[in-house]
């Protein structure tokens, strides 16, 4: 059995290929998929390993983004209050707005950092943080409102939106957070720009 582990290692993310992993079950509010954590030594994979890793995982939460807004828009369109679709309601459509903005917002994100590992791998580094960023701030925002414009369904068991929301959350984890990414573009930004001598 052969795994990858990724982790913190002593200069940032990396990614190591596991020969013999032990490996430790992890539960977690995701039913739907499987965690766990795993031992054992083995050789760091090629640089930009982490920073594709990241841009996977915004991927999918853009996805995530994507059909929690799809949902939404269909519910508030045929839920009806006081004669009218609650989507009419000028709350609901912001929300609805601000949903599509930090959807959109992170999908070009995550398009820049595939386009990176592809194309332009020297930028690979600020792509991979600014799809990180972007998507764990939206996939726990878009989520949150998917439920609730759903009202008072979206918090049962027979509304779906809750997955989304879970997954979202767990992605979020797996990146590290919006704030760990953002120190890390001012880390390469800084490190860009010279700093004139001062005479």
């Amino acid at each position: 059995m052969v795994a990858a582990a990724a982790g913190q290692g002593e200069f940032g993310d990396e990614v190591v290929l596991v020969e013999q992993p032990e490996t430790e079950t992890v539960s977690s509010i995701d039913s739907t998929r499987r965690f766990a954590t795993v031992h054992g030594d083995g050789q760091p994979l090629a640089s930009g390993a982490a920073e594709r890793i990241h841009g996977a995982i915004a991927a999918e939460v853009v996805g995530l983004c994507q059909r929690a807004l799809d949902m939404t828009l269909e519910y508030v369109k045929d839920r009806k209050q006081f004669g009218v679709p609650v989507g009419s309601f000028q709350s609901v459509s912001h929300r609805c707005a601000q949903m599509l903005l930090q959807t959109e917002s992170a999908r070009s994100a995550t398009y820049f950092a595939a386009w990176a590992a592809d194309a332009d791998p020297d930028r690979l580094a600020e792509a991979a943080a600014m799809a990180a960023a972007a998507a764990a701030e939206a996939g726990r925002e878009v989520t949150a409102s998917a439920i609730q414009a759903h009202g008072g369904i979206g918090f049962t068991w027979e509304a779906d939106v809750h997955w989304l929301y879970k997954r979202a959350q767990l992605d979020a984890a797996l990146l590290g957070g919006g704030r760990r990414h953002r120190a890390a573009l001012a880390r390469l930004a800084a490190a860009r720009v010279a700093v004139p001598a001062l005479s």
